[in-house]
């Protein structure tokens, strides 16, 4: 249990800080491995902490999907072979994909897993 007040009833009440950067209130808990006054202040350190991975995944699933909807505008135009200047054309950013593949003759290609 965490309380804003001394524990005085309970000898063994440690003094602690808030680890989140915008409370650092103190408060008072029987469990030394505490780190924060709240769950909500928990909840916005990992964010805090995590923000910039989060951001990075974000925009990732955002060009990813918006490359999986310039692929099916191809797809569904019958266009099946396409260059890079066409490929930008039709919206697909490079910033996004997967992995490269060498194929047996030598040209790099990359795998798209789209469902229609």
């Amino acid at each position: 249990m965490r309380s804003f007040e001394p524990l005085y009833d309970t000898l063994d009440a440690i003094k602690l800080n808030c680890l989140f950067s915008k409370c650092n209130r103190t408060f008072y808990t029987n469990n030394s491995k505490a780190l924060f006054c709240c769950d909500s202040h928990r909840g916005k350190y990992f964010r805090e902490i995590n923000a910039e991975r989060l951001q990075h995944e974000k925009n990732y699933t955002v060009g990813f999907s918006n490359n999986a909807k310039a692929l099916k505008r191809l797809y569904h135009s019958a266009i099946r072979h396409c260059n890079e200047r066409e490929l930008i054309i039709a919206g697909f950013s490079f910033k996004t994909m997967g992995q490269p593949k060498q194929t047996q003759d030598g040209r790099v290609c990359f795998k798209f897993l789209i469902s229609f």
